[in-house]
C-alpha cells in the first residue's frame, strides 16, 4: 500500500503489522518481485528494497517526470516502468534503462506475463486520435501490436492505476475500460478479459 511518504507491506497470514518503506516523495505504483523485493515508483525515481535485510532503498532512476507504474519480471532480474508516456525496462540491480516503447502515442501501466517473454501495455490516441488501445509486444518491446482497441467515449488509456493484468496461463489479459462523458468525467467503467491469441473481448 501506498500512503504519504512511504509504502506499507504486510505479509499474508501472518497477523503483524506493516513493514513501512520510507520514501523521499510520494510513492505513485509499487510491486513486489517474486524474492520479495519491493520496487515502488517514487516521483522520478524508481526505488528498490531487499526487504529481508536493507530498509534503506536503492535509487535506480533520477530522470526528469514522473513514475507512474512499475513491473517486476517472474524472475525477477527486470522492472518495467513509465515515464513522460513512455515505457522503460532495466536491471532490477541497477543500470541503464532501455526504451522499448515511444513516440506520440502515450505509453503506460507495462505488465510482464507469466513467462516473462511478452509485455502487455496500453496506448492512448492510437491507432486514431479517437481510439486507445491494449498492446501486446516481446518483453523488449519488439514486435508491438495492437491487441485490442477502443473507441470514444470508451478508452483503456489515458487510466491511471489500472494496469492490465495477465492470466496465469498466459491465454488473457483482463483490461480496464472507462466510459467518459462531456468534459472528460468518468461515467462508469468494466473490466474485460482480452484473448492473447485473437484479441476477442469480454466483459468479466
Amino acid at each position: 500500500a501506498c500512503e504519504d511518504l512511504a509504502v506499507r507491506v504486510w505479509g499474508v497470514g501472518d497477523g503483524g503489522g506493516p513493514a513501512v518503506l520510507r520514501c523521499d516523495a510520494p510513492p505513485t505504483a509499487v510491486a513486489l518481485g517474486p524474492d520479495g523485493r519491493v520496487v515502488a515508483g517514487c516521483g522520478s525515481a524508481v526505488l528498490v528494497w531487499d526487504t529481508t535485510d536493507a530498509p534503506a532503498p536503492r535509487r535506480l532512476t533520477g530522470a526528469g517526470g514522473t513514475v507512474r507504474a512499475v513491473a517486476v519480471s517472474p524472475d525477477g532480474r527486470t522492472i518495467a516502468f513509465d515515464m513522460l508516456g513512455d515505457i522503460y525496462t532495466m536491471p532490477i540491480t541497477g543500470g541503464t534503462a532501455t526504451r522499448i516503447a515511444e513516440g506520440l502515442p502515450y505509453e503506460m501501466q507495462p505488465q510482464f506475463s507469466p513467462d516473462g517473454k511478452r509485455m502487455a501495455w496500453v496506448r492512448a490516441r492510437h491507432p486514431s486520435p479517437e481510439e486507445s488501445a491494449l498492446m501486446v509486444a516481446g518483453s523488449d518491446g519488439t514486435d508491438a501490436r495492437v491487441l485490442a482497441a477502443v473507441k470514444l467515449p470508451d478508452r483503456v488509456a489515458p487510466i491511471f492505476f489500472t494496469a492490465p493484468d495477465w492470466s496465469p496461463d498466459g491465454r488473457r489479459i483482463a483490461c480496464t475500460v472507462a466510459r467518459f462523458g462531456s468534459g472528460s468525467v468518468e461515467t462508469g467503467a468494466k473490466v474485460m478479459g482480452v484473448s492473447v491469441e485473437d484479441g476477442t473481448m469480454e466483459t468479466l
